[in-house]
């Protein structure tokens, strides 16, 4: 038989001799911004043993070096929390202050919306979700009952008017349709949109430019307050106030 080794925590050695000391700590932010994730983290603590105490309430703005939690417990135990709770918090506290920067800089003038956290590892969605949600950013470029054909759809049906068709199934559907220049130009892609049913057009190219493009053809057919146009791709943050410029109902 395979002798095996016992695998011990390196904490248990390293803390031997004041494993039973009781240690008081602090959780704190290095800058300001908007915190989440504060009673997932709190829960964890005490799952580790911890006493844990916390007046911070997710969606609070807190300055730089303030307390979010206290902490109280053995050294290990502390080590631990260390590992755990410090992710917790700090990711979706950094989404959340990007996305109520988002929401400032835009002053009303285009929704800001973000999916992105879907393409995260699913034990994190939910935080980053929920993170963004607080700050005032949608999640979703429509309100349900909504379809929205993205170009894997455009490209398994061939052409948008082929999408579209199929998404008449749907009757008082919002039906956003995602432009990027593959279908023919883009302003004949706006055209087919416009023409065959879509409420939503996402200009998904990333290139400012094609903002003019799909405004003027949309204006062209005198449909400019039928449908909401939307622009995504390489967008940063210090980009929307100048997106916001150009038209657009979201960003």
């Amino acid at each position: 038989m395979e002798k095996r080794e016992t695998v011990t925590d390196i904490r248990d050695i390293i803390f031997e001799n004041i494993a039973d000391f009781v240690v008081t700590s602090a959780v704190s932010n290095t800058r300001e911004g908007m915190i989440y994730g504060v009673a997932e983290a709190v829960e964890a603590a005490r799952e580790l043993g911890l006493e844990a105490v916390s007046n911070v309430r997710d969606g609070m703005v807190l300055h730089a070096n303030e307390t979010i939690m206290m902490l109280r417990g053995t050294p290990k135990q502390t080590a631990l929390a260390e590992d755990r709770i410090i992710g917790i918090i700090s990711k979706a506290s950094g989404a959340s202050t990007a996305a109520k920067q988002a929401v400032e800089l835009a002053q009303g003038r285009a929704e800001i919306v973000c999916g992105s956290f879907k393409k995260m590892p699913m034990e994190v969605r939910p935080s980053l979700k929920h993170a963004v949600l607080q700050a005032g950013v949608k999640i979703r470029i429509a309100d349900p009952p909504f379809v929205y054909l993205d170009k894997n759809y455009i490209r398994m049906f061939g052409s948008i008017e082929a999408a579209l068709e199929a998404a008449k199934k749907f009757k008082n559907y919002t039906v956003a349709v995602q432009l990027r220049n593959e279908q023919g130009t883009l302003e004949q892609e706006t055209v087919s949109a416009c023409t065959h049913g879509a409420s939503i057009l996402m200009i998904d190219t990333g290139d400012v430019r094609d903002i003019e493009v799909v405004i003027k053809a949309v204006d062209g057919l005198g449909a400019r307050d039928k449908v909401q146009i939307a622009f995504a791709g390489n967008v940063r943050i210090s980009h929307i106030p100048s997106l916001c410029e150009t038209g657009v109902d979201m960003i």
